[in-house]
């Protein structure tokens, strides 16, 4: 090939365009050379520092001091920490780790935690843990101020902070809010509270839990009320239960909803229905106009640490009810629902429709206390199967 020759112009004209472009060669790894993230031991709890992390995964780091957050951003997802917090957001969904973080010479994350977000985000990469060369005794020196040595010490103590003993049940509607009425006269509220007086002693006889109940009688709660009333009495999970209501006499089933944007019109619908119980609230000043304006609130101002938490909670309820066979499966939903907006800062929180008191035959099966039995009874295995996951991955590692 010759200089003169157009093919080798082609070529050398593509090394100049490649050059000037900045263009480097790829590092890659081989596939049997996993990148090694160095752990350092605290009360027999393995941590990662974000900075080595960082600079092993050829990834970044972003600050925000004021927040007190530290993002890692690597393969186009985001995994943002905050210091002294067991809270994980990966790309916008919420994670809880068994302990907090620790800020060294640089934020110290639980190694099993990231581990498991890493690889469950990017099954394809290849991460593995093993020790660190810097014992942790050298890092305890060199941390700031403002970090006191004795946090580390009860750090183990933050487990039974996440422990599921308190359980709060929402039966909804009440007093002045009668909730969706059936064909047959029945009020919706009267339904939501028999549940959930059945569900109670379930939980604590079987789970060991304190459970409260937002109403225990036929009286009224403003929906605000119902979730400061959670987060006072120190609830870990928010149980909201209802009947469903359409136009459509012949539409039933039962569904269980998270909190979030809702994506079918169907969803919006539910929730709006639900929501109109602030027009009820008049020791709080709402109006029917304020309740189309709370609809429209972003739900990017709401803290979102427990959706995945409870749309697995959703998940676990969801399943237990359709083995009960009485009503169709309608699925797990997500929509705006008002009454769990105080919650989803504090617990992982749910909305149970237990079937449509606007179809004729499922009123009649929701009056009938043998049914009533057997919902509050699938509600309960799913809590109880949730608790036990939840609960089992927030134990320190060995």
């Amino acid at each position: 090939m010759t200089r003169g020759n157009p093919t080798f112009l082609l070529l050398a004209l593509t090394v100049v365009l490649l050059v000037a472009a900045g263009f480097t060669a790829p590092i890659v790894a081989a596939a049997d050379s996993p990148i090694v993230l160095p752990v350092t031991t605290l009360d027999g709890t393995g941590y990662v520092s974000l900075c080595d992390a960082a600079d092993l995964l050829g990834g970044r780091l972003v600050t925000s001091p004021i927040k007190q957050k530290v993002t890692l951003v690597f393969r186009g997802h985001e995994f943002r920490f905050t210091r002294d917090s067991s809270v994980l957001v990966v790309d916008d969904v919420g994670y809880r780790m068994p302990l907090p973080t620790r800020t060294y010479t640089c934020l110290h994350v639980p190694a099993e935690a990231l581990l498991a977000r890493l690889t469950h985000t990017l099954p394809s990469a290849a991460i593995t843990l093993g020790p660190a060369a810097k014992p942790i005794a050298n890092l305890m020196a060199a941390e700031p101020p403002y970090a006191a040595r004795d946090t580390f010490r009860q750090a183990t103590a933050d487990v039974a902070r996440w422990s599921l003993d308190t359980i709060i049940i929402d039966p909804g509607h009440g007093g002045r809010d009668p909730g969706a009425i059936g064909q047959g006269r029945t009020p919706e509220k009267t339904i939501t509270l028999e549940v959930a007086k059945r569900l109670k002693p379930f939980l604590e006889s079987r789970l060991g839990v304190k459970v409260v109940l937002t109403r225990t009688n036929d009286s009224f709660v403003s929906l605000s009320g119902r979730s400061r009333l959670a987060v006072a009495e120190g609830g870990k999970l928010f149980l909201s239960l209802h009947c469903n209501a359409a136009r459509n006499r012949k539409a039933g089933g039962l569904e269980v909803y998270f909190l979030s944007d809702a994506r079918t019109a169907e969803a919006a619908e539910v929730a709006r229905l639900e929501n109109t119980s602030l027009r009820f609230e008049e020791d709080e000043d709402k109006s029917v106009a304020d309740l189309d304006a709370l609809q429209r609130i972003s739900m990017g101002l709401l803290s979102n640490q427990f959706l995945k938490e409870s749309q697995d909670l959703a998940a676990a309820v969801r399943s237990r009810l359709v083995d009960i066979g009485d009503l169709d499966d309608r699925g797990v939903k997500q929509a705006n629902f008002y009454v769990m907006r105080g919650t989803m800062g504090s617990m992982p929180s749910i909305l149970v429709e237990m079937g449509f008191i606007s179809n004729r035959n499922e009123e009649k099966r929701l009056r009938s206390g043998a049914f009533q039995n057997k919902l509050s009874e699938a509600i309960f295995e799913g809590v109880k199967a949730f608790k036990e996951r939840y609960e089992r991955a927030f134990q320190p590692g060995p």
